[in-house]
């Protein structure tokens, strides 16, 4: 049995294979899947029979040898291969898929890696997850989110995530897995342990609600067909913003009365329940206190140079990037980019990316860049080891146009102080994927706009 249960989990780990481009002498051209890859990889057998008549077969045969130019990898154009027109719009995707995975070959060997983790190498856990995302997929309900954004303690938003996916250990749940007990309610002795019962049917239950209510002179009404009800119930009655969590910390109080009924031998009154859940409640601060705000002081930027802003953004895996680059104290441009499919970091480095391209442009020799992701920071700094091989090939790229500036210095800033790029890679949010949009401004005043794609540079 558990042999039949590896066996038919093969899928799971061979539909995550992909390969981790170095030469590109192992990839095959419109067959085999690559790092990073957000797109279709693959191309029609006509498709890839006439590349195979052309001498193409393996992603190092698609490549133009490299030269030491800003925009490193080149890709064979389809109109240089004489393919027919559907065979032609057909390659021209696969290229661009290439391009917009950032792609590069180098002098090492291709490696075959795990591509549901980010350092590339199966592991238990994360073949786990995938078999679970694929096992169980749902929409969440509507209370996903704004539990966790309460303002209260973490220990009482996770009990009542347990309490609403019916995952506490009630004398129902625990039958189910074969233990054995008496299963009836220890608080009242009058029915069945259920959840349902314990937090929304239990006369002791009732009679905490009724000395809360009366502990914060407000009336508190909890009920429903279910918990999941009764809380959308309460969460649409309540006004008050610091009341909406006041049900996650008596359902608290009422299961550690329950569980000191059990196995302290310790009954205890609704009173005192009520009493304990309310003093919590009442001792908790009604906002939580806005952080310091640290700012960059204009004598901390050396204007004798130019200097950047650069930010990214992503939002249901689409990224939009941003920069802000200051030739002077009256001059400077605004970026925003469409960076299509991807994670934050991704957005982050691919901002900076095109951010030290374009001030190569502007006749930029020293540049001194700000972003406000340590992560990002501390790998163009290589003071942090980037185990992501998905960004590694940008990472590298980076290094390499670096290397072509007479001083670079990079430097994080809190998002606080970067206000004006955050706002550009939101609008990049927008942006069709491979185009951004410049502005201008001199002393304050725009001099006008443009948009320009950049699928064939990066």
């Amino acid at each position: 049995m558990i042999w039949k249960a590896v066996v038919k989990s093969f899928h799971v780990i061979e539909s995550k294979l992909a390969w981790n481009v170095g030469n590109g002498h192992k990839l095959l051209v419109g067959r085999d899947p690559w790092m990073g890859c957000t797109y279709d990889h693959t191309l029609p057998g006509f498709v890839v029979e006439a590349l195979r008549r052309r001498g193409i077969v393996s992603l190092s045969q698609l490549a133009i040898p490299r030269h030491d130019g800003i925009w490193f990898q080149r890709w064979r154009r389809a109109d240089s291969l004489g393919l027919s027109d559907q065979e032609k719009d057909f390659l021209e995707i696969y290229i661009r898929n290439l391009v917009l995975s950032n792609i590069v070959l180098t002098d090492e060997e291709d490696s075959l890696v795990w591509e549901a983790d980010p350092a590339g190498k199966y592991t238990p856990k994360t073949g786990y997850i995938v078999l679970s995302s694929e096992v169980e997929q749902r929409e969440h309900a509507w209370w996903w989110k704004s539990l966790w954004k309460l303002n209260c303690p973490a220990k009482s938003k996770l009990f009542m995530w347990c309490v609403l996916e019916n995952k506490v250990p009630s004398w129902d749940n625990l039958q189910k897995r074969s233990f054995q007990g008496p299963g009836w309610c220890v608080l009242c002795k009058r029915a069945l342990e259920t959840v349902e019962h314990l937090f929304l049917q239990c006369p002791f239950s009732a009679e905490v609600w009724r000395e809360c209510s009366a502990l914060v002179d407000s009336p508190c009404q909890w009920s429903g067909a279910s918990i999941g009800t009764a809380w959308d119930e309460w969460w649409r009655r309540t006004t008050v913003k610091k009341h909406r969590y006041l049900p996650l910390l008596i359902i608290w109080g009422i299961w550690l009365a329950r569980n000191n009924a059990i196995f302290k031998d310790k009954p205890c009154l609704p009173e005192i329940t009520a009493v304990q859940s309310v003093g919590i409640f009442k001792s908790l601060p009604e906002h939580l206190r806005a952080a310091k705000q640290r700012r960059v002081m204009e004598d901390e930027i050396d204007q004798s140079q130019p200097w950047a802003f650069f930010d990214g953004a992503s939002q249901n895996n689409v990224c939009g990037g941003g920069a802000v680059l200051h030739l002077s104290a009256s001059h400077h441009f605004t970026l925003s980019m469409g960076l299509g499919a991807g994670t934050n970091n991704y957005a982050e480095l691919m901002s900076l990316k095109l951010l030290l391209i374009f001030a190569m442009e502007k006749g930029c020799s020293s540049l001194t860049c700000f972003g406000d992701s340590m992560n990002v920071v501390n790998w163009v700094k290589r003071t942090q080891d980037c185990r992501n091989l998905r960004l590694g090939n940008l990472l590298n790229d980076i290094w390499r146009i670096i290397l072509r500036y007479d001083n670079f210095v990079c430097r994080h800033v809190y998002r606080e102080n970067n206000q004006e790029a955050d706002r550009a890679s939101k609008e990049g949010l927008s942006k069709a994927l491979g185009n951004w949009h410049v502005t201008e401004y001199v002393d304050g005043r725009s001099q006008g706009y443009y948009h320009r794609p950049f699928t064939e540079v990066i």
